[in-house]
């Protein structure tokens, strides 16, 4: 854009700083890209099959959500509502549940303890044992063998 604002021909200029024309005319459009989200849901009940608004399938999640022994998350929630014969899946369940505050936090992994001390300074046996395990070939019985070795340190 440079080049072209000093007075350099747009085709000269895109040769030189190797663009095409495409990426230099391309503009973004505004807004979220896709398809726009759906406010209705199929239900089926008896034969027949319905479309329900959103508003629904919302107050049947938050029925269940109420009990905190029923508390799911999206994907049981989804598995749920399948149940009661809604045709939906687990990405509009989660869009809803994320819409109404429903989502639980995320499971915390526990913590892993690695290895504090390189220089272990046991006050007595048994303290601190060492174990190792191999997988071994024995030939004169031509099968694997596990072998564990534990060192009192």
């Amino acid at each position: 854009m440079e080049y072209v604002a000093l007075g350099m021909k747009t085709k000269q200029a895109l040769e030189l700083v190797e663009l095409s024309a495409h990426q230099y005319y391309y503009r973004n459009k505004p807004g979220k890209i896709g398809r726009p989200s759906s406010t209705l849901t199929s239900q089926k009940t008896g034969e027949e099959t319905l479309e329900v608004s959103n508003q629904v399938v919302i107050t049947k999640m938050e029925e269940n959500h109420v009990d905190p022994d029923l508390s799911y998350g999206y994907r049981r929630m989804t598995s749920y509502l399948q149940l009661l014969g809604f045709f939906i899946n687990h990405k509009k369940v989660y869009r809803l549940m994320k819409e109404q505050s429903m989502l639980r936090d995320k499971a915390k992994k526990a913590s892993r303890n690695f290895v504090k001390y390189r220089i272990v300074n046991p006050e007595g046996p048994l303290q601190c044992l060492e174990m190792d395990i191999k997988f071994v070939w024995i030939e004169s019985r031509r099968t694997h063998a596990y072998v564990l070795s534990v060192i009192d340190t």
